[in-house]
């Protein structure tokens, strides 16, 4: 799922979505607080309006996790497609679960927030399966470190928004929706605490890393708001209260998602750049007989993480001389290897696109 932030395209049309999650926030918020006994025509329409804003949105989510599926096929990325497809599903399932609210027949809305929560138990069962992934990989000695651990405590939070999400498709005010609101609330910790656990042991280097925490956070201060005034027997003032603080903290939340979108794109634009000026130095180099230099992957914005994780695993791993069948065997594997010359990015030797930047490879 990581491939979701090595994208520029999908990063931006993901802010398009998240643009239009923020205005369907908005919207309900405007519409509980004109709430009023004598007419209540127009906060219907406003929360009408408000789940098509959201459906909009999810579906223009789809369209980026769809574009990027499209990328891989072409550049024949077979290996880690399974993961945008299950992306792809989540996206699906919560879009949707977004236009069966919308469309307010009897019964729908409840249909609606049971798909949304088989979306987010597909990303669930997804994060497991890479969980078992990263697993075998450390056992098989790929990897340096072992992910699973952060893998497996993002599926069990998952797991809890899941179970909240089907929990909250009854009343507004119910014993079900507080339940619903804590498990979602303690879902959105646990990944704030995966991040940040997994920041410290140096496994995240973004920037971006900061939005983010932040905006999980408060998503699951919103949920804390929404127990709040899920709570059976609250007057009018307090329910609006409230959910007008909890559809305001949603909207802020999603806000600093799309901020943290952006900080990535710059960071890709800086690895771009890197990469491409290590091209113009093998040509310059190829050109006047001289070898070429190799990228320092250690230096912010030369190479993509993949590349550099690529290189940590590379130097863990005991050098030996191919004296024997098997090491030269190996050694000529190493030397197949191929790789973008605008991103750095580690190819297929047959690969015809660019897995990460999606552009031609040059042969």
């Amino acid at each position: 799922m990581t491939e979701l932030f090595r994208s520029r395209l999908t990063l931006f049309i993901g802010m398009v979505a998240g643009g239009l999650l923020v205005l369907g926030s908005l919207l309900a918020l405007v519409g509980i607080a004109i709430l009023s006994r004598a007419d209540a025509g127009a906060t219907a329409n406003l929360l009408t309006a408000s789940y098509w804003v959201r459906f909009v949105g999810w579906l223009t989510g789809l369209v980026a996790v769809v574009s990027l599926i499209w990328t891989f096929i072409l550049a024949q990325r077979f290996k880690s497609l399974w993961e945008l497809v299950g992306v792809g599903l989540f996206t699906l399932f919560v879009a949707l679960g977004a236009l069966l609210q919308a469309i307010e027949t009897q019964g729908s809305a409840s249909a609606g927030s049971d798909l949304i929560s088989v979306g987010y138990g597909t990303l669930a069962l997804i994060a497991i399966a890479v969980a078992l992934q990263k697993s075998m990989s450390y056992n098989n000695g790929t990897l340096p470190t072992s992910q699973a651990p952060y893998w497996l405590v993002a599926a069990g939070s998952l797991i809890l928004i899941t179970v909240a999400q089907g929990l909250g498709s009854g009343s507004l005010q119910s014993t079900s929706a507080v339940v619903a609101s804590i498990l979602g609330a303690v879902g959105f910790g646990g990944l704030v605490v995966t991040l940040g656990v997994a920041r410290a042991r140096d496994q995240l280097k973004s920037k971006s890393f900061g939005t983010v925490a932040t905006g999980l956070t408060i998503f699951g201060l919103g949920l804390i708001a929404s127990a709040i005034y899920s709570i059976p027997g609250n007057g009018v003032t307090a329910f609006k209260t409230t959910f007008i603080v909890s559809a305001g903290l949603a909207a802020v939340a999603m806000a600093l998602l799309i901020l943290s979108a952006w900080i990535r794109i710059g960071e890709i634009g800086d690895q771009t750049s890197g990469s491409e000026a290590y091209s113009q130095a093998s040509s310059s180099s190829a050109a006047r007989g001289e070898p070429q230099p190799r990228p320092d992957y250690n230096t912010p914005g030369n190479g993509n993480l993949a590349h550099r994780l690529h290189t940590d695993v590379a130097a863990t791993k005991p050098q030996s001389n191919p004296s024997s069948v098997g090491d030269l065997a190996s050694a000529t594997d190493a030397s197949r290897r191929k790789y973008c010359s605008y991103c750095g990015a580690e190819l297929e030797v047959d690969a015809s696109f660019c897995w990460s930047c999606g552009r031609p490879v040059t042969r």
